[in-house]
């Protein structure tokens, strides 16, 4: 987050498609020995749903940095605020096809959620030399978020139906301290980096049926949790970057810490105390054949740890806790006058596939999965004020290890890429054009058994969500000194899409037959917004 913004004054009005508004204030006084700013946001909108979203947000954010001498600096920051929300949640796109459902309807009018959240942190940087630099910062979180979801209607209870309401309650606490010395090992050029973290987070989650306002009783026939997680996360690191003469390489190592204090409140057998510990290491080479030529060849490879989430805990103890994915690229990039382009090949192993269970809202461990695939990035000066820039991922496979028949990972695409065409600073206007595709993907393997309802799959409309390819637009221009004036046209060619797709069973009347089906979030149409902002310097 920024100490200081550009302007004193910052004011924005904004209004659009769907009832939406906009204000945004801020203040950043110019202060002798001080760095800081204030700030508020309010934001409204309905969207396209037939149910209003009602989405209301109001941020606050401020920022003090006190300078101490010309070497050292110490800073305040808060940040808190609120969101309330009404949903239409991921609706039977079977549905939608026949007819019978908007695109933008809904099933459950009860969906929606409520967010409060506070951040208040401070941090200190000194200088000791014109090399050495020391950081360290401390936070205090608190968050409650309340979640009112109904994903499969009238499955489990036809006679209240299957609204659950999430409830997640946090106060977490961290710490961290970095030191940055620069100077030379063997003769060279180095950067060597060392810190520490320690993040403490205590946790409240429940699961709970919806049946009225009240929380009244647990989902018939479904997990239902009320639980505390103290999840502790330690960690310490180093790395050390060096440059020769044509090659720069970079080492570190990371190892973090993970302590989980379970303690169910209804299943006493499931609290208990775990630990586990992972080690990270890193490896960045680039190698830069002459001077001459405009190219350089990367190597890079790196592990990521990701830790099980407290619901998650809560609803299978006995899960894996933490699990590891090993990344190794290599690649070359490329600058010659007014372009340049990046290409690779990557190869990800993952220990365990991260798997989103919509029906509970918690992310599941599914076994060991390889993915590998290229991507490649580029950029063109066409003119003095036009350029497009363009990039294009592929993962070519992506299936679990050690499977006989091959099973493949579902629920992600495997073609992602991006474009944009940009005249900038011409006569004062600003303006983009910007695609974006994601291919269409498979969301449930044919000879999945864990869907017990499923039909036999005759097309791949069950078995593959579909894509989407859509262009925004925006324009810029400033009408005179401190007066800026934005139009956005967001979905431009109107593209009939969903954001998130998902296959599991549901019921949609309390009579009807439980089917297995795609369960989707529709993407906005076509929608425009504007706005206003003056600025004072």
């Amino acid at each position: 987050m920024k100490e200081r913004l550009d302007d004193e004054w910052t004011l924005r009005a904004q209004g659009g498609s769907f009832g939406e508004y906009r204000t945004f204030a801020a203040w950043s006084p110019h202060l002798k020995s001080a760095q800081s700013f204030l700030s508020w946001e309010h934001a409204y909108t309905d969207g396209p749903f037939i149910n209003p979203l009602r989405y209301v947000r109001d941020n606050f954010t401020g920022n003090y940095t006190f300078e101490i001498g010309s070497t050292q600096s110490l800073g305040f920051k808060f940040n808190g605020g609120r969101n309330d929300f009404n949903s239409s949640g991921q609706i039977p796109l079977d549905l939608v096809g026949s007819g019978s459902l908007d695109r933008f309807g809904f099933m459950d009018p009860r969906d929606g959620g409520k967010v409060r959240h506070a951040t208040g942190s401070v941090y200190y940087k000194k200088n000791l030399s014109a090399n050495d630099t020391l950081r360290a910062d401390g936070y205090v979180t608190r968050s409650l978020f309340d979640l009112f979801s109904d994903f499969t209607f009238f499955l489990s209870d036809p006679v209240n139906g299957d609204g659950i309401q999430q409830r997640d309650s946090r106060l977490q606490e961290g710490a961290s301290s970095q030191y940055v010395p620069a100077g030379k090992v063997f003769g060279v050029p180095a950067l060597f980096t060392a810190g520490a973290n320690l993040g403490d987070n205590w946790i409240n989650v429940d699961l709970f049926h919806d049946e009225d306002p009240q929380i009244i009783a647990p989902v018939p026939g479904k997990p239902w949790t009320e639980a505390d997680v103290h999840i502790t996360n330690p960690a310490v690191y180093a790395q050390e970057g060096m440059d020769f003469r044509c090659l720069h390489v970079d080492a570190g190592l990371r190892f973090d810490e993970f302590r989980f204090d379970l303690t169910d409140r209804l299943v006493a057998e499931n609290s208990g105390l775990n630990y586990a510990g992972i080690v990270e290491p890193k490896v960045n080479i680039v190698y830069t054949p002459s001077n001459h030529l405009p190219m350089a060849i990367h190597f890079n490879f790196g592990r990521a740890v990701t830790s099980q989430d407290a619901r998650g805990m809560a609803l299978d103890p006995n899960a894996p806790k933490v699990a590891a994915t090993n990344f190794y690229m290599i690649g070359t990039s490329h600058q010659l006058k007014r372009f340049s382009a990046s290409t690779d090949m990557f190869l990800i192993d993952r220990q365990h596939e991260d798997v989103y269970d919509p029906d509970n809202g918690t992310m599941r461990y599914q076994g060991p999965s390889r993915s590998y695939g290229w991507e490649v990035k580029t950029s063109v000066q066409l003119k003095d004020h036009i350029s497009w820039n363009a990039g294009l991922t592929q993962v070519s496979n992506a299936f679990f290890l050690g499977t006989s028949p091959r099973q493949y990972v579902d629920s992600a695409p495997h073609s992602v890429g991006n474009s944009s065409l940009t005249l900038n600073s011409w006569h004062g206007l600003y303006n983009s054009l910007r695609y974006r595709h994601i291919s269409r993907y498979l969301i449930v393997n044919p000879d999945d058994t864990s869907v017990p309802s499923a039909p036999p799959y005759t097309d791949s409309a069950q078995t593959h969500a579909s894509g989407l390819d859509v262009v925004d637009f925006a324009a810029t221009k400033r009408l005179f000194r401190g007066l800026e004036w934005n139009l956005a046209i967001d979905n431009l060619n109107n593209k009939h899409y969903y954001e998130t797709q998902n296959y599991f069973d549901s019921r949609v009347t309390p009579t009807a037959l439980i089917e297995a089906r795609v369960h989707g979030t529709p993407g906005y149409p076509i929608g425009f917004t504007t706005r206003l902002t003056w600025r004072v310097e």
